[in-house]
């Protein structure tokens, strides 16, 4: 089964992520910063959709800065049916069921989406809680024994922007789990060119943060990352369930 996580960056770049899904043709898509009114344009080909809203934003239609008035968040789309699906909030201490972040807050509201397939595959999908410069913040860390509470004995693959990057002590943390299964030689998965961090210099920027993580069920393999879409790199995957 093949699977695409990215964090689309609500519709700056619209249509590479446009070129990129028909292209890349994979099973399972999970994407971040997403606008579900861009369903249609994006993904009329999986009619499996699972979205959970995490964020008010103060994006337009073009890409423009205004009130905060609509709401971005995290999304599974699937070729293969569900079976079962549930969102798993980290953060209910913050903010309360029924609250969401909103511009200026540098924060949205992480929360796991899970979904169990008809192939009895489990998949999952978050956008975790951002710091500062990839720093670690005591906010993070309280959150990553949440995460990891919340999933433990848990067989799945669980892949998102963790705002974790690579070698850190949180990253460290979820490595003690999970396989991290981006390779070795990658150096980073923000985009050299269309991050925010890296428009004045192109690279400066350099953090792995967007991951494909496994349990022993399930073998990763031919990972991929592939830049020049959307502000973060797509990382791409092949998952099979071990025997």
């Amino acid at each position: 089964m093949k699977i695409i996580s990215l964090n689309v960056e609500g519709q700056k770049h619209l249509s590479r992520v446009r070129e990129f899904l028909v292209r890349e043709n994979a099973d399972v898509v999970c994407l971040q910063e997403y606008f579900p009114e861009t369903r249609e344009n994006l993904l009329s080909d999986y009619p499996y959709y699972f979205f959970v809203p995490t964020y008010k934003v103060d994006q337009d239609q073009n890409g423009l800065k205004h009130s905060a008035t609509r709401v971005w968040g995290e999304l599974i789309a699937s070729k293969v049916a569900f079976k079962h699906t549930e969102v798993r909030r980290v953060t209910m201490d913050d903010y309360g069921s029924e609250y969401l972040p909103s511009y200026p807050q540098d924060n949205h509201l992480p929360s796991l989406l899970v979904v169990e397939l008809v192939n009895d595959m489990k998949v999952a999908t978050i956008h975790f809680t951002w710091t500062p410069n990839g720093t670690v913040t005591p906010r993070q860390n309280r959150h990553i024994k949440e995460l990891l509470e919340m999933t433990k004995g848990e067989e799945l693959i669980i892949c998102g922007d963790f705002n974790v990057p690579r070698g850190n002590e949180m990253y460290h943390e979820l490595r003690k789990v999970w396989q991290d299964n981006i390779p070795e030689r990658i150096e980073s998965t923000i985009d050299p060119k269309l991050h925010y961090a890296n428009k004045k210099q192109e690279g400066k920027l350099k953090l792995v943060v967007d991951y494909a993580w496994s349990t022993p069920k399930y073998q990763v393999r031919d990972v991929r990352v592939e830049c020049g879409i959307s502000d973060h790199c797509a990382v791409i995957a092949e998952v099979l369930r071990s025997r």
